[in-house]
């Protein structure tokens, strides 16, 4: 059932998915000019970022975009400390971005799926929530009363926000960042909605970007390399939670991940050799 749904796909619809599927990594790089106190040429941020969709494949998904790109500022002349804030500054804008669409398509009412959670459903065990917030609570204190622990941690934040702190003082460069990952959201899930589309399946675009980003949050959290085989089941869960039949659910899913995550690699390892041969990384 699954190769006839993707049989009777249109060919010429995946063929455009696979264009759309490959701008996101362009905004990406957009999204990081933004976030680097430094000029760096634009076409070697976009090697970069497929670069990482190389590397995406032995390492999960966020570990691998933080770690090549503090090693990437870091060779283009940014100490440790601003290269790590760079990254965290573009991944945690990516985050904002995805919490944003969530809350604005459900708060809305523009998907069609029902995310409605009654507290009730939840039993919160109060034994083990006591536990967390006492253990916090001794580690906050031991920091906070015992020179030995508290004096190299005020050092590290200090040495930290002197080097973060400029990357946040100017709003316009925030809403820059926030926007551009708010691009990169959109574009993933436009390239699967026009999968779906292919598929012959009417799905609105709110419900394919609802299903994308929440695929997205969910595959980052887990330790696998690119949310292998993760991913896909995700992906085909929500979109038979919108409404697409189980076979053109996993059909869809199959060619969202090989055009936006199988494919990219290809041109990704070309990437990752050109910026070694500039000492990039």
């Amino acid at each position: 059932s699954i190769v006839d749904a993707i049989a009777g796909a249109s060919v010429p619809i995946l063929l455009l998915a696979l264009v759309i599927g490959q701008t996101p990594r362009l905004a990406g790089a957009f999204a990081v000019s933004q976030a680097t106190p430094l000029p760096v040429p634009y076409g070697r941020l976009a090697l970069l970022e497929f670069a990482i969709t190389f590397v995406n494949l032995a390492v999960p998904s966020t570990a691998a975009r933080v770690a090549m790109n503090i090693r990437f500022f870091q060779r283009n002349g940014l100490d440790r400390t601003t290269a790590i804030g760079v990254g965290g500054l573009d991944s945690v804008a990516g985050f904002v971005s995805q919490i944003f669409l969530i809350v604005v398509i459900v708060g809305f009412g523009l998907s069609s799926l029902n995310l409605d959670i009654s507290t009730s459903s939840v039993d919160f065990d109060g034994q083990l929530l006591l536990i967390v917030v006492l253990a916090v609570a001794v580690g906050i204190a031991v920091v906070a009363f015992v020179p030995k622990f508290r004096n190299p941690v005020v050092s590290v934040i200090r040495t930290t926000w002197s080097k973060i702190g400029p990357l946040i003082s100017s709003p316009r460069r925030l809403i820059r960042v926030v926007l551009a990952n708010l691009l990169v959201q959109l574009l993933f899930s436009l390239t699967s909605y026009t999968i779906l589309r292919a598929f012959g399946q009417d799905v609105s675009f709110a419900d394919a970007v609802l299903v994308n980003v929440c695929v997205a949050l969910f595959a980052g959290l887990m330790p696998v390399p690119g949310g292998i085989g993760v991913t896909e089941a995700a992906l085909t869960a929500g979109y038979t939670a919108i409404g697409v039949d189980s076979a053109s659910a996993m059909g869809a899913a199959l060619c969202y991940r090989m055009i936006t995550f199988y494919i990219p690699p290809l041109f990704g390892y070309f990437a990752l050799r050109s910026l070694r041969r500039q000492r990039m990384l």
